[in-house]
């Protein structure tokens, strides 16, 4: 877009809110294309195909599905205002789902023992993996299908005209193929992140 960029960090309830207020004008962070987002902001095409994954203790690995973890007594850490949150609300009956500010506070329980599992979005559990190699694993299978996307201010047809054109001449091509092989399965960047 050849435009200066400042980044900004929010917990993910206020996201929309802040976009809303023009705090920023452009949200790219792990956000469920859903018709009642749609109704508040301006979403873009699909940028990234996931779902919400389950991560638990590597201990606690030859757990198998999410019915084991759904009893009494289980605590299920999600990220408050995600879509992981709603749908783990809305799946566990008999666990207690545990809303925290945001995946890492909720990641973070978990490994001090005060969750037994964490629901999430596929991506932010794969890095999370790769930065605590050997101490978590995550469940195979995904809970849901879900398309990512890129939020704007409601109406602001021209900016999403620029990104879904963007968006069809990157998705699958071989760049946006080495990203996702950088940033998901290998962990060198890490150590550039932590230093900086």
């Amino acid at each position: 877009m050849k435009v200066d960029v400042e980044f900004k960090q929010f917990v993910f309830d206020g996201l929309v809110p802040a976009l809303q207020t023009g705090e920023v004008d452009m949200v790219i962070a792990g956000m469920t294309i859903r018709g009642d987002r749609a109704l508040a902001v301006g979403m873009s095409d699909p940028y990234y195909k996931t779902g919400q994954a389950i991560m638990v203790p590597a201990a606690n690995k030859d757990i198998k599905s999410w019915e084991e973890l759904d009893v009494k007594g289980k605590k299920i850490a999600v990220g408050v205002g995600t879509t992981g949150a709603l749908l783990a609300k809305s799946q566990f009956k008999n666990a207690e789902v545990v809303d925290f500010e945001d995946f890492p506070l909720a990641a973070t329980a978990m490994g001090s023992g005060q969750a037994d599992a964490v629901v999430y979005d596929e991506p932010a559990i794969a890095v999370w993996r790769l930065e605590h190699e050997g101490q978590v694993h995550q469940m195979e299978g995904l809970l849901s299908a879900e398309n990512l996307g890129i939020a704007v201010k409601k109406n602001d047809f021209e900016t999403l005209q620029w990104l879904n054109s963007f968006l069809h001449g990157y998705i699958d091509s071989p760049q946006e193929l080495e990203s996702r092989t950088r940033w998901f399965e290998e962990s060198d960047w890490l150590t550039k992140v932590t230093e900086d």
